[in-house]
């Protein structure tokens, strides 16, 4: 019984933990994006964005390697729950139903997150030095989603087609996301992204 009561209290103390880790990372990022955007990337250092959120550079980098992470930090976090939800998906999903489910998920998210995805994409596009980063982050989500198809599905589909399908649908997805940012991230994401679906559906999914 004691045990019992000791196993409870060291989980409600992880999830504390944990909960205490994620506020401090949103806080970070939050003061970090807002400082990038009123004085630019290369006129922000780690000691400003420490000392606006009241903590030692020290302590930055427990939660941040790097100022590039802090970026990134919710395009990362949107790259780990697309691994999440595809394995959730049913097994008899087609390629077109996965790839459209992915676009629901990342653009509710962008949606979700309308003046830190805005922020962060005025900062991405006004710093050089910031454009191969997200280059290569999605590539990776290209490549993350071929990994887990090949794996969870064990399509028999064509790869070259496959990879072609992914790239394609991922690169009009960057496509129609940059569109509804620079428009100020007014309208409707999602929609925009049906739309976008419905018009490669005919010629890659057919």
């Amino acid at each position: 019984m004691h045990e019992k009561i000791e196993n409870k209290h060291n989980l409600r103390r992880v999830g504390l933990r944990e909960r205490k880790k994620m506020l401090a990372r949103e806080a970070i990022e939050e003061a970090a994006l807002r400082l990038f955007h009123e004085r630019g990337y290369e006129n922000t250092s780690i000691e400003d964005i420490a000392e606006a959120v009241v903590m030692s550079p020290r302590t930055f980098f427990r939660y941040f390697a790097s100022k590039e992470d802090v970026v990134f930090a919710s395009w990362q976090e949107i790259v780990d729950t697309v691994v999440v939800f595809l394995s959730q998906l049913p097994q008899d999903t087609s390629l077109y139903a996965i790839l459209n489910a992915v676009l629901d998920h990342i653009s509710t998210i962008f949606q979700a997150r309308q003046e830190r995805s805005l922020i962060m994409y005025q900062v991405v596009t006004t710093t050089p030095a910031l454009i191969p980063p997200y280059l290569y982050l999605i590539t990776s989500l290209e490549q993350i989603i071929h990994t887990i198809i090949i794996q969870r599905w064990n399509t028999q589909q064509d790869d070259q087609h496959m990879m072609l399908a992914i790239a394609t649908t991922i690169t009009s997805f960057r496509v129609t996301l940059q569109s509804w940012l620079q428009d100020g991230a007014e309208g409707d994401l999602l929609a925009s992204v049906h739309e976008t679906m419905e018009r490669l559906r005919d010629g890659l999914f057919s």
